[in-house]
């Protein structure tokens, strides 16, 4: 690989790691926008990302104000707590240490960049920080754990779908693939599909450089003239984007492809057309390159004169590059000594013309310096005194005021605690569940310390009852409703037998208990319920059902689908009518058939990767894929599966689901 790729290589590399949003250009308008913003008073919020935004403008050409804005944007980001700054400076300065040189450096800051991009699953920054840890081992010739980043970040960039990053982490494979394992077939392929991205999304500049890599390749397997076609493509869009260095490097690199080839005249005529133009634009770097290869050409043709022209030529501008900063150094500290001369000569003399006028003010001052700090640490020590005591007198009420909401708080939770062992209490027994029913389960699980959901079970010679209802709200308002549901249930199961009957007598009860009417100042609290009655016979098991909002779900044996059973769409309570229907229905049941009934919490939980609601399509599918499980281990699984799917989310609701196996 020539030295005109490399340089076009590394303006690649860096045109890819900024852009489309973090584009480090010396633009000094935005610059001077950007610090204006600073000056007009910006929240601190919002100045921790201005900072940001100014670092990475700085980094193109100044280092050191780069840094600076860089952890002056660290540290107000720390002291607010802003994740996403404190890693958008940590990668800035990462970067800013990369260009430097500074590579331990340049992990640390890289890596506290990533583990907060972890923590945000924030992928697009993960994506441009790996890559930047990539750069880090490319540049110490570290090139398997370079390879390791680029393909992480390459991962990435194709789950989200980011054009210019699939690109990019393309090229660096390449370059990898070009410049470690000499497997220039490879590279060739990367660069290429990294072309044909960039022929989408990308600048004539951006195709330029990758069709000079593609050259590049080309010209170390020795394919000269395929070399040659891609460097003239190259050179036709450096031309349209009107890049001058690119032209400049590579009408040089088509030069040493014409003199490894042999061909003396085209190898002149070319490098000499490039030196032109990097001389026109200064672009001494590509100039003293030109300059060492057409000393080769030279050399080659037996013209010594001119071969050591051109050398010498070369040997002038490396020196002159190299003593050039050096150069400036003396400069600068040679112009710093005389100013810091001529001002000493200027004080000396002014000195002694002062010097008789300061000790004639001096005693005055020191006498009123002396009364006003007097009084000036007088008048302090009164306020810090006053501050002080008015402080501790506020603390001692605030202290007094927490330690009254703590007692509160307790004798709160324990009346809450208290109030679950009454409502556990009022619950079925399980004991007369297990003698009454051979296979069943009941998930219970209240999303406070009490519920709003309960479940009813009662035995009646050959004919048993059991129900899932779920009051209005949660807590302690959904439990106060339980109790009144609980015991007005019972009552109605004493008075009525068909569940369509029991329910209408329930709501009946709930509205005159409540005070309910049909105002609408009056209460709308009431339950929805799903209520079963089992009857059996020695031949048959009949199962009747009615319900207020909640349905009856039911699998037959050996068969892949739910038969649903709809409630009457009314609730119990509420601005329901005193003498409203509920719809009783009969189905027959054999041995193996399985019933459900529940609540709508389960259904209603938010989790799962999209963090969106479980619903009833999901739940009609789990309870078929459980059907080759015991009653109790269906438990365990929608137990499992509904942690799983909520995850790290607070539970939104009560829930309960009953499941029976005739």
């Amino acid at each position: 690989m020539n030295n005109f790729t490399l340089l076009l290589i590394a303006i690649l590399n860096f045109l890819f790691c900024f852009k489309p949003n973090d584009v480090f250009s010396q633009d000094t308008r935005k610059i001077d926008s950007l610090l204006e913003v600073l000056e007009t008073g910006e929240p601190d919020s919002n100045r921790a990302a201005v900072l940001n935004i100014v670092a990475a403008e700085y980094a193109n050409y100044d280092y050191s104000k780069a840094m600076d804005f860089g952890n002056r944007a660290l540290e107000l980001a720390e002291k607010l707590n802003i994740k996403e700054e404190i890693g958008t400076a940590c990668n800035n300065i990462g970067s800013i240490n990369i260009y430097q040189g500074k590579y331990a450096e340049a992990l640390d800051y890289l890596i506290r960049a990533l583990r907060i991009w972890e923590e945000r699953n924030d992928k697009k920054s993960m994506a441009k920080t790996m890559n930047n840890i990539g750069n880090v081992y490319y540049y110490l010739r570290q090139f398997p754990d370079a390879i390791k980043w680029y393909q992480k970040k390459l991962d990435i960039e194709k789950q989200t779908g980011n054009h210019m990053g699939i690109a990019q982490g393309l090229y660096n494979i390449g370059l990898i693939y070009m410049e470690q394992e000499q497997d220039f077939d490879k590279a060739f392929i990367n660069f290429n599909l990294s072309l044909q991205i960039m022929e989408q999304i990308g600048s004539a500049r951006e195709i330029a450089y990758l069709l000079n890599s593609l050259g590049s390749v080309k010209e170390s397997q020795e394919k000269f003239d395929e070399s040659l076609d891609w460097y003239n493509k190259s050179l036709e869009k450096f031309r349209e984007a009107n890049d001058k260095k690119g032209i400049a490097a590579t009408l040089a690199s088509m030069g040493l492809v014409y003199f490894k080839s042999n061909s003396f005249p085209q190898a002149i005529e070319y490098l000499n057309n490039g030196l032109a133009t990097a001389d026109e634009i200064g672009t001494r770097d590509i100039s003293m390159q030109v300059y060492q290869a057409l000393g080769e050409v030279y050399f080659r043709q037996k013209q010594y004169k001119k071969s050591i022209e051109y050398y010498q030529k070369y040997t002038h501008l490396k020196d002159s590059l190299l003593n050039e900063k050096s150069s400036q150094m003396v400069a600068e500290m040679q112009t710093k000594y005389e100013t810091e001369k001529k001002d000493k000569e200027l004080i000396i003399k002014n000195a002694e013309i002062t010097r008789q006028q300061s000790e004639n003010r001096q005693k005055s001052l020191e006498r009123n310096a002396f009364i006003i700090a007097f009084f000036m640490v007088a008048l302090l020590a009164f306020f810090i005194f006053r501050g002080y005591m008015q402080k501790r007198k506020s603390n001692r009420v605030l202290a007094e005021k927490n330690k009254i909401i703590e007692e509160k708080n307790i004798e709160i939770t324990d009346s809450i605690t208290y109030a679950r062992r009454i409502q556990q209490a009022v619950l079925p027994v399980k004991s007369e569940i297990d003698n009454a029913l051979s296979e069943y389960f009941i998930l219970f699980k209240p999303k406070d310390i009490v519920s709003g959901d309960f479940y009813y079970f009662s035995k009646n010679d050959a004919k048993n009852y059991i129900a899932a209802a779920d009051c209005t709200g949660h807590g302690v308002p959904g439990a106060f409703m339980c109790m009144i549901g609980s015991e007005k249930l019972k009552e109605a199961v004493r008075e009525k037998e068909n569940p369509g009957d029991i329910l209408s007598f329930l709501n009946k009860g709930i509205k005159s208990s409540l005070r309910q009417s049909g105002s609408q100042d009056s209460t709308r609290d009431g339950m929805d319920i799903a209520l079963v009655r089992i009857v059996e016979t020695q031949c048959t098991v009949s199962l009747q059902y009615a319900g207020a909002n909640r349905p009856l779900w039911i699998i037959r044996k050996n068969k892949p689908e739910i038969e649903e059973i709809r409630p009457t769409k009314k609730a119990i309570g509420g601005f329901t009518e005193d003498d409203q229907v509920f719809e009783t229905h009969e189905v027959l049941l054999v041995q193996g058939d399985t019933f459900y009934i529940f609540s709508d919490g389960y259904v209603d939980q938010d989790g799962g990767k999209a963090g969106k609601k479980l619903m009833t399509k999901h739940f009609r599918q789990l309870l078929l894929e459980i059907q080759d499980k015991t009653m109790p281990e269906q438990e365990k699984f929608l137990d499992d599966y509904f942690e799983n799917w909520r995850g790290g989310k607070t539970q939104l609701d009560d829930i309960l689901v009953i499941g029976v196996r005739i």
